[in-house]
């Protein structure tokens, strides 16, 4: 006998090794949400907004390493996985969309809670099918290496007799992997070495497996490092006498020091820092060579090696006959640049970048911490401190947006260790749904920090029209109290009591200060 649709779909996607959902129950995905309460042994995150179910999917799926299903009904709540399947697409994260639809003889005809959603998500799903009746779903063709979509139409949920059967038994015991990466092919990274004689390295967003292997390869090639947070590395002493701490003005301090930068090697995924989008109009100039997991370069232009860095690197022999050039007069002149960083910390505490130097300070060891968007991830490569905690970074930068942080973080908090976010006002605005799973997570260490510096002041730098930066006016005392939530508040200052288990907390940095450590920081040399 052939099951119910709903119940095949199901058998088929726990049989695939998917055991977490994230469901947002409706009326025409009702036999789903039915069909997975009857398994105990699955997982399940109950959500009212779609679009922040999905981000918190993904940060699941980041977290575990295996694939998390998100369950909406038809219409518009299938098109709010748009943003979370673009993120997951461009970081290689595998999210299964499952929309619920009506019938397809309704497609075409404006009926209510009627969309076309077959094939809705384009290239940002990497298998998609179309499913109704006794067709037989093929979920098991997907290989992880980023989203999928499963549409399932359904009749009208009430014509449905009941019955539903658990899905415990097709629980895989096997471990289901991903398809391993094609062979790479080393004569790009070998051609660069041909090119560049005076590289520095990038080190951007790596896994923590991956770590090992980028250290012992960054030993042997014994070139100068930019590491930014997100690699892990920034604090380990093993890879500081080969580091350079300060991105301002890099091209110039390097070239004064006799160091002319002829390449950038960037290892991990696509980096935040502005020297890295510098490289468009140094084409000419520059040789280039990317190494990551994902199929894409971040650049128009350069050389890019898709790989695991743990298999690739070990066994990638530097040519015998390159050898760096000599960068200890460039790394003292910025080893003096980050002193005198430090100093204008204390010359301005209640700055915004002060103030990120303070709080990376108070952070526990072994804590994680989520860096929510761009100015908070470059603040914190600019100010934290460089003592070694085992401080675990993680950030999305897949699209480079302010949309689903806090969302993705929540997902990504595990229990046993400390739990922290540091997101921008507006991104704390753009997702105030999120917070809604909290009451799913009691006992979660979870802190969420909140600069509000009255806008987008990632703009303030670049235009002069104020309308770039969305300025306001607004504190988050009542979001905090809305969703139950203890609320601290500090202007001009870190923290400065003990927070309970959970707790949200404003940083109020003063703008003529933040102001002032700009200015004067713009004045390095």
């Amino acid at each position: 006998m052939i099951p119910h649709i709903y119940q095949h779909v199901l058998e088929e996607v726990v049989k695939a090794g998917i055991t977490e959902f994230c469901l947002c129950p409706g009326s025409r995905n009702s036999p789903l949400i039915n069909c997975l309460m009857q398994s105990p042994l699955l997982k399940k995150h109950f959500w009212y907004e779609e679009r922040s179910a999905a981000f918190f999917a993904l940060g699941r799926a980041r977290s575990t390493r295996k694939p998390v299903a998100i369950i909406t009904t038809s219409g518009t709540a299938a098109g709010e996985l748009l943003p979370a399947a673009m993120e997951a697409h461009y970081t290689g994260t595998p999210i299964l969309l499952i929309t619920a639809d009506r019938p397809r003889r309704f497609r075409g005809t404006g009926a209510p809670q009627t969309a076309e959603q077959e094939n809705l998500f384009g290239i940002y799903a990497h298998f998609s099918q179309d499913l109704e009746g006794d067709e037989r779903c093929k979920i098991h063709q997907w290989d992880w290496s980023g989203p999928a979509h499963l549409n399932i139409c359904i009749e009208d949920p009430q014509l449905y007799p009941g019955g539903y059967q658990s899905l415990t038994s097709f629980i895989s015991q096997n471990k289901v992997n991903r398809n391993p990466l094609p062979v790479a092919d080393s004569e790009s990274l070998n051609s660069f070495f041909r090119d560049s004689k005076q590289p520095l390295v990038i080190v951007s967003s790596i896994l923590k497996e991956e770590q090992a292997a980028v250290t012992e390869f960054l030993l042997r090639l014994n070139a100068p490092i930019y590491c930014e947070s997100g690699s892990g590395l920034r604090e380990d002493p093993r890879v500081k006498h080969l580091q350079i701490r300060t991105e301002s003005a890099i091209w110039k301090l390097s070239e004064r020091n006799g160091y002319v930068i002829d390449g950038i090697l960037r290892i991990g995924d696509v980096p935040v820092t502005r020297l890295w989008r510098d490289l468009e109009d140094r084409a000419d100039q520059l040789a280039e060579c990317s190494l990551s997991n994902v199929p894409f370069s971040g650049l128009s232009w350069g050389r890019h090696i898709q790989c695991r860095l743990n298999e690739f690197l070990p066994n990638y022999a530097i040519p015998f006959k390159w050898k760096n050039a000599n960068f200890m007069k460039w790394q003292k002149a910025d080893r003096q640049k980050a002193l005198k960083i430090l100093a204008l910390f204390e010359q301005f505490p209640s700055s915004e970048p002060a103030l990120f130097h303070a709080l990376s300070k108070q952070i526990p060891e072994h804590s994680l911490v989520y860096l929510g968007n761009s100015l908070p991830i470059r603040e914190w490569d600019l100010a934290a401190s460089e003592n070694l905690r085992h401080i675990e970074i993680q950030s999305s930068r897949g699209v480079n947006g302010i949309d689903g942080q806090l969302s993705t973080f929540l997902g990504l908090c595990e229990p046993g260790r400390e739990n922290w976010t540091i997101v921008g006002d507006l991104t704390a605005l753009y997702d105030f749904p999120a917070l809604w799973i909290l009451q799913s997570l009691p006992e979660m260490p979870i802190k969420i920090i909140v600069v509000n510096n009255g806008g987008g002041k990632i703009f303030a730098r670049i235009y002069k029209d104020p309308i770039f930066q969305h300025l306001h006016n607004f504190d988050f005392e009542h979001f905090a109290k809305s969703w139950k939530i203890p609320y601290f508040c500090f202007n001009g200052t870190a923290l400065t009591e003990t927070l309970p288990l959970q707790a949200f907390v404003e940083i109020c940095p003063d703008p003529a200060v933040s102001d002032a450590f700009w200015g004067a920081y713009d004045k390095l040399k």
